[in-house]
């Protein structure tokens, strides 16, 4: 990944690993349940989704080219369809994605769906980031949860180089090919800034 982002299987990538890769808390301190425990905090899911749709906006402009990955885990017996084009693209019925199925270093049988030399305007994605924020919250909806199966999202900007990641309400990867991105956004963004590298274990 020197001069693009061009990854073969997306699902193995490690942000750990990456240089130019840096991770987002987008709660920014809040908690996503009441202190009843039973209650959703709604400045929490507020605080979530508006950071990562801003953050998204601020990197991605509509005139950007953009690749839109979809993995399914398969961690049940049989693949269903996901139906994530109906619900968050404006694309046609006839748009194919380019598929491939695969096991990644994991042992998790992957199915991958890319939508190739897309831009914003063609998905809905205020609604599809508040479903990957939402997913893990049985009652709240938009949602990407698949029960069983699990869904992850990888927005590829081509003009920029920028890979964003969104991949629950709990934070954000973003990587820069460029260095100097990456160093004016890690500072623009330092506040929300989070090491997770002990979590990795």
């Amino acid at each position: 990944m020197n001069s693009n982002i061009n990854v073969t299987k997306i699902s193995d990538l490690n942000f750990f690993e990456m240089d130019s890769a840096f991770h987002l808390d987008l709660s920014e301190r809040e908690h996503p349940f009441l202190e009843d425990r039973d209650s959703f905090n709604k400045i929490y899911f507020t605080k979530v989704h508006n950071n990562a749709i801003q953050i998204l906006e601020d990197l991605f402009s509509i005139s950007d080219t953009i690749d839109i990955v979809f993995v399914n885990y398969l961690y049940g017996d049989t693949y269903r369809k996901t139906r994530l084009k109906e619900k968050f693209s404006y694309f046609t019925k006839d748009e194919l994605p380019r598929f491939k199925k695969y096991t990644n270093g994991d042992g998790v049988q992957c199915y991958e769906l890319a939508y190739k030399n897309k831009s914003l305007k063609d998905i809905n994605y205020k609604k599809l980031v508040r479903a990957i924020c939402n997913q893990d919250f049985k009652g709240l909806s938009p949602s990407i949860n698949q029960g069983v199966d699990y869904i992850e999202v990888y927005l590829i900007n081509k003009t920029k180089n920028i890979l964003y990641h969104l991949y629950d309400d709990r934070g954000l990867w973003l990587y820069f090919v460029n260095k100097e991105l990456y160093l004016r956004y890690f500072q623009k963004y330092s506040d929300l800034a989070f090491d997770i590298s002990d979590e990795s274990d």
